[in-house]
């Protein structure tokens, strides 16, 4: 199946010959409203069922397939990921939160935990879904599907959505496709195999127009319905393949696009300044390549299956249960009710889980019930303090609950941080991040939620800004953490540094009312730390330091202040120099 990237994608139509699909439940809002009722109590696992977990360097896999096959599935996870750092020069490949990948033996096992549709469970291979704490992938572990063909497709939209904020569509699926068909051949990664479907569709169809491939979006009917849909999935991964590996002098030219495109350029001035415009010799050139009969590739040497180090290990009843009810909880609402059964049998067997317990607090508070989701979450803590979920999600429902009693301060985690005095649950909640950040130092929406409870607290705080450059780092592509972290540059006197990550956040979409907003905060955060360094002036001059006071104005006017600013700044000078000038 294709088109289900992290960020972008559909659920409509799979490969040919595929026999079921891969859906990214993140995507299937209409779907899941009519989802079936919550799954009965002979839909928990069986106590005779036989689970492990297998946890790799990156990757965290959940399985009744057995312990080979789940192995086999982890190394192809791992050394995919390898190939990404290898291939594509300066992404990242360190994953901002958790990837867990649920292996079920067959497509029965699958069955209770896969999306619905009318009441009844979907006939798919797997699906996947993303979320601030963690990315979850569940396939049938059934060799004879294609599941990990069409992972290896979602788990490259994951890598290239983490990195870059502009993606044409079209190179977004194209590169998806072209890394996603890696295999293995003798110990070697092979990349870019022609796909023979594809090629198929592309002798057999028209080529949608170039300027219109390229204007193509989640939203279009080509992206859709029917045969354009596999034109376009055919004809984006040909034009990558050609870019990438058909044509020499075009790749530099795809490079250059791609820069200026994360600079803040339209894909179409990019194309214009990269290609010259030249839509009809590209598309002639693409017409020619589709029809050869030998296609290049690229190959590099893989780690075997046995030196890919992992920790492999039975799983006891509960943790089964829980890791089963969380899968079910972050697929939507409509399936709290069977989490919530998994949650409380997980309980039964084991009275003292506390990420079971804090997963009834989840339900708790997607219901309203915010006391009762309080007393959960300060329970699961109690029970698990080193399991670094239960901290995040206690700090964020006290970063979150302290932010709706604020008027004019934003809900949600996704808008820039209103700064406000320091509050005791403010305090409470970044005590909280503070130590899931701790547990999990690579949990980047934890970093992100600390640094915005600190900078609530004290907008100058150089902990604020160490927190927010971490979740910077790691969500380069995130305009809110990019604005947090433009707001504490400000406070903190900073005010080029500010301008430069409010810049990016432009070139990263940030929309006109956020750009408004961070830049009506960098002026008030400006005027802030103004008055504060004038003042120090003074009292220095007050307090007979001239010398210091007079350097502390000279910094202060060097920091470009507004006009009015920068006049008192400079008659305040001026006083003192003449000041000490009379005074020698």
């Amino acid at each position: 199946m294709r088109g289900m990237g992290g960020m972008g994608g559909d659920c409509t139509t799979g490969r040919a010959g595929v026999r079921r699909r891969i859906l990214n439940f993140a995507l299937l809002p209409v779907l899941l409203q009519t989802a079936a009722p919550a799954l009965g109590a002979a839909d928990l696992p069986r106590d005779s069922d036989r689970w492990v977990e297998v946890a790799t360097a990156n990757f965290r896999l959940w399985s009744d397939a057995g312990e080979r096959r789940t192995r086999g599935v982890a190394a192809e996870m791992e050394q995919l990921r390898s190939v990404l750092a290898q291939l594509i020069p300066g992404v990242s490949v360190t994953s901002p939160c958790p990837t867990y990948v649920y292996v079920f033996k067959d497509r029965f096992a699958l069955r209770p935990y896969a999306p619905r549709f009318q009441g009844k469970p979907m006939e798919v291979a797997g699906y996947t879904l993303s979320r601030p704490w963690g990315n979850y992938v569940a396939i049938d572990g059934d060799p004879r599907t294609d599941a990990l063909h069409s992972i290896r497709h979602e788990y490259v939209h994951r890598v290239l959505h983490d990195n870059y904020a502009h993606l044409p569509l079209w190179l977004d699926e194209g590169l998806a496709e072209f890394y996603g068909a890696f295999h293995r051949v003798d110990g070697e990664a092979r990349i870019g195999d022609p796909i023979t479907d594809h090629i198929r569709w592309l002798r057999e169809n028209p080529l949608i127009p170039l300027p219109q491939l390229f204007a193509i979006d989640h939203r279009s009917k080509d992206y859709h319905e029917g045969v354009r849909q596999g034109v376009f999935y055919a004809e984006s991964w040909a034009l990558t393949h050609y870019l990438l590996l058909g044509n020499p002098e075009r790749r530099p030219q795809l490079s250059r696009m791609f820069a200026l495109m994360q600079g803040g350029a339209t894909q179409q001035e990019a194309f214009a300044q990269a290609f010259a415009g030249d839509y009809d010799g590209l598309e002639r050139e693409l017409n020619v390549y589709i029809h050869r009969k030998v296609f290049s590739y690229a190959q590099l040497p893989l780690k075997l299956d046995a030196e890919i180090p992992a920790a492999v290990r039975p799983m006891a009843a509960p943790d089964v249960l829980y890791r089963l009810g969380d899968l079910l909880l972050n697929g939507g609402p409509e399936a709290s009710a069977a989490a919530a059964e998994h949650f409380r049998a997980a309980l039964a067997a084991d009275p003292r889980h506390g990420l079971a317990t804090a997963g009834l607090g989840q339900i708790e508070e997607a219901a309203g019930r915010r006391q009762e989701a309080l007393a959960d979450y300060e329970k699961a803590v109690t029970l698990a303090p080193n399991e670094p979920y239960v901290h995040y999600l206690l700090g964020r429902f006290l970063l979150e609950r302290e932010r709706a009693l604020e008027p004019g301060r934003a809900a949600r985690s996704g808008a820039a941080a209103e700064p406000a005095a320091s509050e005791p649950a403010a305090d409470s909640a970044a005590a909280e991040l503070a130590r899931a950040t701790e547990l999990a130092p690579d949990l980047a929406d934890a970093w992100s939620l600390l640094g915005s409870a600190l900078l609530t607290a004290d907008p100058a705080s150089e902990r604020a800004a160490a927190a927010l450059a971490t979740a910077h780092r790691l969500l380069p592509a995130r305009i809110d953490v990019t604005l947090n972290l433009a707001l504490s540059n400000a406070r903190r006197g900073k005010p080029r540094e500010a301008e430069a990550l409010i810049e990016s956040a432009r070139a990263a979409g940030a929309s006109a009312a956020e750009l408004d907003r961070a830049r009506r905060s960098l002026l008030a955060a400006a005027h802030h730390g103004f008055v504060a360094a004038y003042n120090q002036a003074v009292d220095l001059a007050n307090h007979g330091k001239a010398d210091d006071a007079i350097a502390r104005l000279r910094e202060l006017l060097a920091s470009n202040p507004d006009s009015a600013d920068a006049a008192k700044a400079q008659t305040l000078l001026d006083d003192v120099a003449a000041h000490r000038a009379h005074h020698d």
